[in-house]
């Protein structure tokens, strides 16, 4: 499974029921599709940079979340035909650390360049 975050504004003029009914939809959608919720941050109302369909803010939630590759074309299909979505954003999150022969790698470079320089 790979990694990913989803970033989605919600109108500014909602209920705290459809902003906590539309973030379980969305985490409920996760675990359907075999894949797992690993964060949910709600950022609250913010000021947008610029009007989006006629509001200058909005609620921000963040949600970390690991699945197939297919799944983030689900939640962009749903936050698409979700009319309180003004705006939205998935990416995929990559994995910074190196694994062990990446870093034996960079360890022998390193101990030949310091015997080539002695």
């Amino acid at each position: 499974m790979r990694a990913y975050e989803a970033i989605f504004v919600m109108k500014p003029n909602l209920e705290k029921e459809a902003m906590e009914e539309l973030i379980e939809k969305v985490k409920k959608l996760i675990q359907d599709s075999q894949g797992e919720v690993l964060s949910v941050d709600d950022w609250g109302k913010r000021k947008l940079a610029y009007t989006v369909q006629g509001f200058n803010d909005g609620f921000y939630v963040l949600i970390k979340f690991k699945g197939s590759p297919e799944l983030p074309g689900k939640l962009e299909r749903m936050f698409r035909l979700t009319e309180i979505v003004i705006k939205h954003m998935i990416t995929k999150l990559e994995n910074k650390q190196p694994d062990k022969k990446q870093q034996g790698e960079v360890e022998d470079k390193t101990e030949n360049e310091i015997e080539a320089q002695a």
